[in-house]
């Protein structure tokens, strides 16, 4: 058995891994879920869970076992752009900040205040998150996993991604930073576009 966090070689006893100190408990259930599958061969789904982690498996896949583009989901709607800093999509984040900062270059040349506006995109980018937000987290779950299967062997494969995937209490930490950056750049823009105009 191997500690899911740094992969260090443990016995199947211990309760925490000696390097470095991950719960063990966690990992009993994982590996036991994702052991069975033969050792030089992993099916998509058993990446699919080691990606998403033991605690949100249950959620995740009882979602996606209806197969439905659309599925409620209301830490997306509530944390928004925190929570796909929290389950690592990036790339979705840095869009929804990209597609703000355009509409306000685009509202201060038509000179209009762009609060209003900023909140009504808010509200239907959090609508939009928790109606879509499950699909658009097994998309990207799924193609991170075939970028990984082509970075890294079988028998290293589950373990990167396990590493590689589950939650990020820092991304979501660091999406305020980048909240902040997006406003004090438009903030700028704006005022450079009113002082031209």
């Amino acid at each position: 058995m191997h500690c899911t966090a740094c992969g260090h070689r443990v016995n199947e006893e211990e309760r925490f891994c000696e390097q470095c100190g991950e719960s063990l408990s966690i990992n009993l259930e994982e590996n036991s879920i994702l052991e069975q599958e033969p050792s030089n061969v992993l099916d998509d789904e058993a990446l699919l869970k080691a990606f998403v982690g033991v605690k949100k498996q249950a959620y995740y896949f009882g979602k996606w076992e209806k197969n439905e583009q659309r599925s409620w989901n209301w830490a997306a709607f509530f944390a928004s752009l925190f929570w796909l800093g929290y389950r690592k999509m990036y790339k979705h984040l840095f869009g929804i900040l990209a597609l703000y900062l355009v509409v306000d270059i685009v509202i201060a040349f038509l000179g209009i205040d762009s609060a209003r506006i900023d909140s009504y995109i808010g509200v239907g980018v959090a609508a939009a998150l928790g109606i879509l937000g499950n699909f658009e987290y097994k998309k990207f779950a799924q193609q991170q996993i075939e970028i990984y299967k082509k970075m890294y062997p079988t028998e290293n494969l589950l373990q990167k991604v396990r590493n590689k995937g589950g939650t990020s209490v820092l991304g979501a930490w660091l999406t305020l930073p980048l909240v902040f950056g997006y406003a004090f750049v438009s903030f700028v823009i704006q005022e450079i576009i009113y002082f031209i105009m």
